[in-house]
């Protein structure tokens, strides 16, 4: 009898733990990306993570979920504006990093004193460590520190690349 209660018990218990884990969705929302601590051992490769912003969730298709939006990033690229291209580089992050590399580099390029040219920076070492290439993650992040010594994304461009900012004396 005892073991039927624990078997009935555990069985109330484990659909619980799964109701509880089970994906949620909120349309039109906006989601915060959560904050990874795990270090990955060395030789493992790492996995594809985004800046720690509020990003908004899409409900319908646009056109360019839809494959309207299928030129080349410096194509596209050439018809935007500084803004335009920032949101399209935050769009391609995660599920594109090579055309989000490409057209940040595109930013660089066209807006060097653009208004967004830190946080662009910093999407760089996001797209080329989303890409599993951490070397070149490091070493734009190295960038990043000496061109914005005092930038708002250091922290998190250290957590990501486990290096910090060499400090001036």
């Amino acid at each position: 009898m005892r073991r039927v209660i624990y078997v009935l018990m555990l069985g109330v218990v484990l659909a619980l733990g799964i109701w509880l884990l089970r994906p949620t969705s909120k349309p039109e929302a906006a989601v915060s990306r959560p904050k990874a601590t795990v270090s990955k051992p060395p030789g493992e490769e790492p996995e594809p993570r985004a800046p720690e912003t509020t990003i908004p969730v899409r409900g319908q298709p646009t056109d360019r979920e839809a494959g309207a939006g299928t030129q080349p990033a410096t194509a596209t690229a050439q018809a935007m504006d500084g803004p335009a291209m920032m949101e399209e580089i935050r769009y391609h992050l995660m599920s594109d990093p090579k055309r989000a590399e490409r057209l940040a580099r595109e930013y660089q390029k066209r807006f060097p004193g653009g208004a967004d040219i830190e946080e662009n920076d910093a999407l760089l070492v996001y797209a080329m460590y989303n890409q599993r290439d951490v070397d070149r993650a490091r070493a734009e992040a190295l960038n990043y520190f000496k061109r914005h010594p005092n930038g708002k994304y250091t922290e998190k461009l250290s957590e990501l690349t486990e290096m910090r900012p060499r400090r001036n004396r």
